[in-house]
């Protein structure tokens, strides 16, 4: 009999954790549900628990959330992470280290964004997430790890402050005109689904190094709200302002997709999914 997998985990009961503990129920869970940014509590915790994976989901999110408390969202997703690695620096046991962080550390770029591509973070939650990155690969070098740079996703459980939920809140109210704006832009969605499997393929591989995570097809945000309303409303007098685009990100996934992975979900597949939960 095989031993089972214990997996140390921040930010379990959020979107990307909670996903990643319904679809590997076989794992042994130990998760840290209390403040990261409590460092002597954090110590404890990591000195007294053993575990052959850690995966640091735990951040503040979304971006507007970020902008409207920059100090507390600098002290979570930098901190925390720094009080983490810290930490985890004195464990004497072996185990793998997974960071979880975003696409938008990234430049826009009408080309496929490679790991190796131009850094330039594009809004300050980015800023976080790369003074982390930085922070992991200066001092884990004793540490096998992965930073996964996540693209643009939808679930169930996200607020209507981030994109897809948004548009389903608009079109369930019943209005004579439903306005968008600056919409003439691409992104790359992947279904949480696919993220926790590849998370967990680089987990059990162990395999180090940054990896974009995404489904490199790029879905113009304009032609995603039509889609919507085509499966779901059929709502009129929908209009479009603002149509300058220079804002694409959309990932090569060919460093991810040579490990073993490749994503499942197409944009019609994450509608519909979010679409039944609600």
């Amino acid at each position: 009999m095989s031993k089972k997998i214990k997996i140390a985990m921040t930010g379990s009961y959020w979107t990307l954790g909670k996903r990643f503990r319904k679809i590997y129920k076989n794992y042994i869970f130990k998760l840290i549900t209390f403040d990261i940014t409590d460092k002597s509590k954090l110590k404890k915790w990591i000195k007294r628990n053993n575990f052959d994976i850690f995966i640091h989901f735990a951040a503040i999110v979304p971006t507007n959330q970020v902008e409207a408390n920059k100090i507390k969202a600098l002290n979570v997703n930098y901190y925390g992470t720094k009080f983490i690695v810290d930490s985890l620096l004195k464990k004497k046991e072996n185990f793998f280290f997974f960071y979880a962080s975003t696409s938008h550390v990234y430049n826009f770029s009408k080309n496929k964004l490679k790991e190796n591509s131009k850094i330039k973070p594009i809004n300050y939650y980015a800023r976080t997430k790369l003074k982390s990155e930085k922070y992991i690969q200066k001092n884990m070098k004793k540490i096998p790890f992965a930073i996964g740079r996540i693209f643009s996703f939808s679930d169930s459980n996200q607020s209507d402050l981030y994109f897809i939920p948004s548009v389903f809140k608009k079109f369930r109210k019943k209005k004579n005109l439903y306005s968008f704006s600056k919409l003439n832009k691409k992104r790359d969605f992947i279904s949480t689904r696919d993220i926790v499997t590849a998370i967990n393929l680089i987990c059990k591989k162990k395999k180090e190094g940054i990896f974009n995570i995404g489904s490199s097809k790029g879905y113009l945000l304009k032609e995603i709200v039509i889609l919507i309303n085509k499966m779901f409303f059929n709502r009129k007098n929908i209009i479009f302002t603002d149509t300058k685009n220079n804002e694409d990100l959309i990932s090569s996934n060919t460093k991810i997709k040579k490990i073993g992975w490749k994503p499942k979900d197409d944009i019609k597949n994450i509608l519909k999914s979010y679409y039944e939960k609600k």
